[in-house]
C-alpha cells in the first residue's frame, strides 16, 4: 500500500508542536516555582535532574499519544472537534503529572531539589491545556491553508455514478481536512448509457485495477448505488488488485449491507450472505464520518410556505438540495412557522424576531446570524437584500456566504425614506459582501452587472408541474364556476399594482368575476384602501390568502391570471398559474415578460400571441396604465378562442424552462463552486 507523505510529514508536525507545549507548560511552572531563587546555582546543580523529569514525561506522552491514536491522519481540526480530544490531553497531562509527582518526591527524599507544589502542579495542568488547544489550531489552520492549495493531499479514486458518486464529491469537497484530491472516477458497467460527470466506464476489475495503478491512488472511495452489489464486489476485487484501500461512509456502508442481505440473488456465486457481509466489512473502511455539507438559510420567514413567493423557493429549493448531498437549516420567524425541528428533510429553527414593519427582517437575520457562527455551517445562504447586509459576518468565521437576490426591494412602495436608503445599503452588500450573488431574473442579473461590474448567477424560480386538479372545492368553498373569474394571487402590498387592476376591471360590463387571493404584508392601510375602492361591485371577491389544493384549483380554472406589478423579481404565483394552463396577462416590465418569453421573440409576436408557434405565452400592457389595462382586460373577453389557444401552450413552455430540480441542481453547483475558491 502506497504511504501518502501527509500520513508522515502532518504526524510529525503534531507531535512536535504538542510536544513544545508540554516543555513549554513545564518550564513555566518551574519559573513560577523557583523564580525567587537562585536560579543560575540552583540549574547548574539541579537542572539535569529535572531534565530527567520531563524527558521521562515526553515518553510516557508520547506513549499515550500513540494509545489514543492521536498522530494518525486524516484529522479534524474544527474547534468543536479540537475540543473533545484536549479533553483526553488533560487526561495524558495527569497521568504525566502523577509520573512527575513520583519523580519528585523521590529526589527530594535525598533533599537534592525542592519537588513541586500543589499549586504549581495545577498551574502545569492548565497552561498544559491551553498551549495543547492553541497548538492544534495553529495546526489546524496549517493543515487547511495546505489543503486548499493542494499541497500534502492523498489522491484518491472515486468507483461509482450517478446521485451517490454527486453526493461523496460534495462530501469530499466540504469536508477538506480528510485532505484528499480526486484524480479518476470510473464505474465498473459493460454497456448502459454514456458516461456522465466525467465517469469512466470500464468492462471489469481487471479494467478497474489498471485503472486505479494507472492513476497512482493509493485510496479506492466507494460511491456505488447500494442495490448495485455485483458492481460493488468488482470494485473491491480491482481495489485488491490494485493493492488501493477501500474506504466508504458508514452509511454507504450500512446501505450496501442492507440490501445484501434483502436481496434474493447473490453477487458472488457459491458464497454465502454472511460470507458475503463479513467480507464486505473486512476489506472496507468506514471509520471516518465525512458530514454533509450544511447550508444555514437565512432571511425567509419560514417553511412550510404560506404566503410569501421567498418562503415558496426556499421550501422547493431546500427539499432538494437535501436530495443532493447537503443538509439544510431554515431559520424561521415564530409568528410564520409554528414547527421547529425536522420537516421533510429539512431542519427548521425558530428564532426570535421583533415583528414590526422595519425590524422584522434585521432582527431574526441578525440573531439567526449569531446562531450560525456557532453551529456546524459551510455555507450560509440569505435571501433578499436587507439581510444581505449581515452577509459579511460569516466570512469572518471562514464561513462561505450566498445570497439570492429576489427584486429590488428598495424601490417597494411600502418603504419610507430611511428603509429605503438602508435597503440602498443592503443592494450594495449583496453584490459586495457575499462569495457569490443569484438573481432570480435575467433582467435583474443584468442591473447587478452593470452597476457594480461583478459576476452574478442567473438561476429562476422553479415551478412544481402538477396534473390540474378538478374544480370542486372552489365551487363548494368560494361559489365559483371553471373559467368565470379573472384571478390575482399573492401580498397586497402597493407594488403589485392590484389597485390598477380593481380599477380597470370597474370600468368593464362582464359576468365573470375579478378574484383577489392574497392579504395584507404590513400593509393594512393599503389593504383597507382596496376594499373601499371595491366596494358597492358584488363580482370583486377578497379570498385573503389561499393554499395547498384550493389554490391549484384556482390556477387551473380561471379564464386569465392578472399580474399588475409595479415591481417583481420572477413572480412565483405567475409561474404557478402558467404551470396549469393559464392565460396571462402581465404589465410590459422586464421581469414579468421574460416568464412569457425568450430574450430573442420579436415584439410583433405580442400583437397576436395565439397565433404565435411560439412565445410569448400571454398578454402584457403598459405598467401602471389603467386604461390601456381595461383594453387588454375587455380583448381578452371578447376573444375566448384565443385566450384558450394560449392556454394550451403555456403550460408546456413553463415545464421546459422552470424545474425545481434544474434549480436545485445549478445551486448545488454553484455552491460547490464556491467551496472549491
Amino acid at each position: 500500500m502506497r504511504i501518502s507523505p501527509q500520513r508522515v510529514v502532518l504526524p510529525l508536525i503534531l507531535v512536535s508542536v504538542d510536544f513544545l507545549a508540554i516543555w513549554l507548560a513545564f518550564g513555566t511552572a518551574l519559573y513560577i516555582r523557583f523564580h525567587k531563587y537562585d536560579l543560575a546555582g540552583w540549574a547548574a546543580r539541579f537542572g539535569s535532574h529535572y531534565l530527567s523529569l520531563i524527558i521521562a514525561t515526553s515518553v510516557f506522552y508520547l506513549l499515550l499519544l500513540v494509545y489514543y491514536g492521536e498522530p494518525v491522519y486524516p484529522r479534524r481540526f474544527k474547534p468543536t472537534f479540537v475540543v473533545p480530544r484536549i479533553t483526553k490531553m488533560i487526561l495524558v497531562t495527569m497521568l504525566a503529572s502523577v509520573m512527575l509527582i513520583f519523580l519528585s518526591r523521590g529526589l527530594s527524599r535525598s533533599q537534592e531539589v525542592f519537588h513541586f507544589s500543589r499549586p504549581t502542579l495545577l498551574v502545569f495542568w492548565l497552561l498544559s491545556i491551553v498551549y495543547l488547544s492553541a497548538g492544534r489550531l495553529v495546526i489546524g489552520y496549517m493543515q487547511q491553508f495546505l489543503f486548499r492549495r493542494g499541497l500534502l493531499t492523498r489522491p484518491v479514486f472515486l468507483a461509482g455514478e450517478g446521485q451517490c458518486l454527486r453526493e461523496l464529491e460534495t462530501r469530499l469537497l466540504f469536508n477538506r481536512w480528510f485532505g484528499v484530491r480526486v484524480v479518476a472516477r470510473s464505474a465498473v458497467r459493460e454497456g448502459g448509457p454514456p458516461p456522465e460527470d466525467g465517469v469512466e466506464r470500464l468492462s471489469d476489475e481487471k479494467a478497474l485495477a489498471d485503472r486505479i495503478r494507472a492513476s497512482g491512488a493509493g485510496e479506492v472511495f466507494l460511491a456505488v448505488p447500494p442495490h448495485d452489489l455485483k458492481q460493488v464486489f468488482a470494485v473491491l476485487d480491482g481495489a485488491s488488485l490494485a493493492g488501493a484501500k477501500v474506504r466508504a461512509t458508514p452509511a454507504q456502508l450500512q446501505m450496501i449491507t442492507s440490501h445484501l442481505l434483502l436481496s434474493e440473488t447473490l453477487p458472488v456465486p457459491d458464497r454465502t450472505k454472511e460470507d458475503l457481509v463479513h467480507d464486505l466489512y473486512r476489506r472496507v473502511d468506514a471509520k471516518f464520518v465525512l458530514e454533509l455539507a450544511t447550508v444555514a438559510v437565512i432571511g425567509a420567514k419560514g417553511i412550510p410556505p404560506t404566503w410569501g413567493g421567498i418562503e415558496r423557493h426556499v421550501a422547493e429549493l431546500s427539499n432538494r438540495l437535501g436530495r443532493l448531498g447537503f443538509a439544510v437549516k431554515v431559520y424561521a420567524r415564530p409568528y410564520y412557522t409554528q414547527i421547529e425541528g425536522r420537516f421533510q428533510g429539512v431542519e427548521i429553527l425558530r428564532i426570535a424576531t421583533i415583528p414590526t414593519k422595519h425590524l422584522d427582517a434585521i432582527s431574526h437575520s441578525f440573531l439567526a446570524t449569531i446562531h450560525a457562527l456557532f453551529q456546524r455551517v459551510d455555507i450560509a445562504h440569505y435571501h433578499a437584500q436587507g439581510p444581505s447586509v449581515l452577509s459579511f459576518l460569516p466570512r469572518l468565521f471562514g464561513i462561505r456566504t450566498v445570497v439570492t437576490v429576489h427584486g429590488l426591494d428598495w424601490k417597494r412602495e411600502k418603504w419610507g425614506t430611511f428603509a429605503r436608503a438602508c435597503l440602498r445599503l443592503g443592494e450594495s452588500a449583496s453584490a459586495r459582501f457575499p462569495n457569490r450573488t443569484i438573481t432570480v431574473s435575467r433582467t435583474l442579473r443584468k442591473y447587478y452587472e452593470e452597476k457594480y461590474r461583478r459576476r452574478v448567477s442567473y438561476i429562476p424560480n422553479g415551478i412544481r408541474i402538477l396534473d390540474p386538479p378538478g374544480a370542486g372545492e372552489i365551487e363548494s368553498e368560494f361559489g365559483l364556476r371553471p373559467h368565470e373569474y379573472l384571478l390575482f394571487v399573492g401580498r397586497l402590498v402597493p407594488e403589485k399594482g392590484c389597485h390598477y387592476l380593481i380599477e380597470a376591471f370597474r370600468r368593464i360590463r362582464t359576468e365573470k368575476r375579478l378574484v383577489i387571493a392574497g392579504g395584507s404584508s404590513f400593509s393594512d392601510r393599503y389593504f383597507e384602501d382596496l376594499k373601499a375602492s371595491a366596494a358597492g361591485d358584488d363580482r370583486i371577491r377578497f379570498l385573503d390568502y389561499v393554499y395547498g389544493n384550493a389554490l391549484n384549483e384556482l390556477y387551473a380554472h380561471c379564464y386569465a391570471y392578472v399580474l399588475p406589478s409595479d415591481l417583481e423579481g420572477l413572480a412565483i404565483s405567475l409561474l404557478e398559474a402558467l404551470s396549469f394552463g393559464a392565460c396571462a396577462l402581465v404589465s410590459d416590465i422586464d421581469e414579468n415578460l421574460e416568464a412569457l418569453c425568450d430574450e430573442d421573440t420579436p415584439a410583433e409576436a405580442w400583437a397576436d400571441p395565439s397565433a404565435a408557434p411560439g412565445p410569448p405565452v400571454g398578454y402584457r400592457f403598459r405598467r401602471a396604465d389603467v386604461g390601456d389595462l381595461e383594453r387588454m382586460l375587455r380583448y381578452l373577453l371578447d376573444h375566448p378562442a384565443e385566450v384558450e389557444a394560449v392556454r394550451a401552450k403555456s403550460r408546456e413552455w413553463i415545464r421546459s424552462r422552470y424545474d425545481w430540480e434544474i434549480v436545485a441542481s445549478r445551486t448545488a453547483s454553484l455552491y460547490r463552486e464556491v467551496a472549491r475558491k
